[in-house]
């Protein structure tokens, strides 16, 4: 009996780990071709570099410290292969999220999931950054804007593309659903506004005005706190 149990313990601690060391050859994933533009300012990534990252697709596809990019214009992952660098692969699965680390962010690390509430020109299937969760979560949207500047008159074909990054910031719960906040006192008490007077209080004692994005994210993580 000892010995069925001790087998039993052995297979599921291997599965286990097979679940959380999944190689790129369980991927499935497909060739990707860049379509490499010249003139172009700015860059729709996350960031140009591949980052070493950990991809989450069902319970069962966890793949770690696979080298990625996001692609923010186009909602689209990519991820190389060691010792292919001129080669990009998209994942044969749908990544739910997705967390960089080695990619010089502030915080060490930088998680972007997908699933939210659609809500103005973002669908479930947008990423947002999530820079911090609880009971309400502070989200962070980057949409890229792209433009032509024309040369000496010419029509786009002949100008530089730009690509502009625009951020705005949302916060999430079941209960609120998804709501856009700015960066200002008033419109962040009024989303958060079953904790108003403890919020409010907060920003007086800390003379906080939410001007910034570190702003934000304090008054949210102190709202997660109460």
């Amino acid at each position: 009996m000892m010995k069925i149990v001790s087998t039993l313990v052995l297979a599921v601690c291997i599965a286990g780990s097979a679940v959380a060391q999944n190689n790129l050859s369980e991927m499935n994933g497909s060739p990707l071709r860049v379509n490499g533009k010249n003139d172009v300012e700015g860059s729709p990534y996350f960031k140009s570099d591949f980052c070493s990252a950990t991809l989450y697709g069902s319970e069962s596809q966890i793949f770690k410290g696979i080298r990625s990019k996001l692609n923010l214009q186009n909602n689209m992952i990519s991820y190389v292969k060691e010792n292919e660098e001129d080669k990009e692969y998209t994942p044969g699965f749908q990544v739910k999220k997705i967390e960089f680390t080695g990619c010089n962010d502030k915080n060490g690390i930088a998680v972007f999931k997908l699933g939210f509430p659609a809500i103005g020109a973002q669908s479930e299937n947008s990423y947002y950054q999530v820079l911090d969760s609880g009971k309400a979560m502070l989200l962070k949207y980057q949409n890229i804007i792209e433009t032509v500047n024309a040369v000496n008159g010419l029509t786009p074909g002949g100008g530089t593309t730009v690509l502009q990054k625009v951020e705005s910031f949302y916060i999430y719960s079941p209960s609120k659903g998804m709501i856009k906040v700015a960066k200002a006192n008033d419109d962040v008490l009024k989303v958060l506004a079953d904790k108003r007077t403890e919020l409010d209080g907060y920003l007086s004692t800390n003379h906080i005005k939410v001007k910034k994005e570190d702003d934000l994210l304090k008054v949210v993580q102190y709202y997660n706190t109460l």
